[in-house]
């Protein structure tokens, strides 16, 4: 039995958690729902049009290289260490950062990664590139991506 739910559901519940996460960029629950709801949706589209689910990620992650990262995300948060695939982001870590870096005490990061001490309070990922970007913009970019895809597919209402 499948969970009565389209893609256009998972996309309006993954955009409904990104602005949830932007109201209150320092919560671990909203980043946590975020991920995992963009992290799934392309299982989601490949069931809608009949597509092999590897396949199409492989097609998709190609277009936007942000899905990889989510999907990586997405498969710590729920499963601690990724053993069923070699995950593209190896050196993934996730950073808080306080309103103040004065307060930020985390091995992760370094003040020299924000000259000039203009980090937004949220959370920030240093994916496999040594880039680091807020999870807020990676999250849009993947919402955005999404909204296309669905739209191209034919899977909005």
């Amino acid at each position: 039995m499948n969970f009565p739910i389209k893609p256009h559901d998972i996309l309006s519940l993954t955009e409904d958690s990104v602005a949830a996460l932007a109201a209150s960029p320092g919560s671990v629950r909203r980043a946590y729902v975020c991920v995992i709801m963009a992290a799934h949706l392309a299982e989601h589209v490949a069931a809608a049009k009949g597509y092999d689910p590897l396949d199409y990620r492989t097609e998709i992650e190609q277009r936007q290289p942000a899905l990889k990262l989510v999907r990586d995300l997405g498969n710590y948060a729920k499963h601690v260490h990724i053993t069923r695939y070699a995950p593209e982001a190896e050196r993934i870590t996730a950073s808080y950062a306080p309103a103040s870096f004065a307060d930020f005490e985390d091995d992760t990061a370094d003040e020299e990664d924000w000259p000039g001490d203009t980090m937004a309070e949220g959370f920030y990922i240093r994916d496999s590139a040594d880039q680091i970007q807020p999870l807020l913009t990676i999250m849009r970019t993947v919402v955005f991506f999404w909204r296309d895809e669905l739209l191209r597919q034919g899977l909005l209402p």
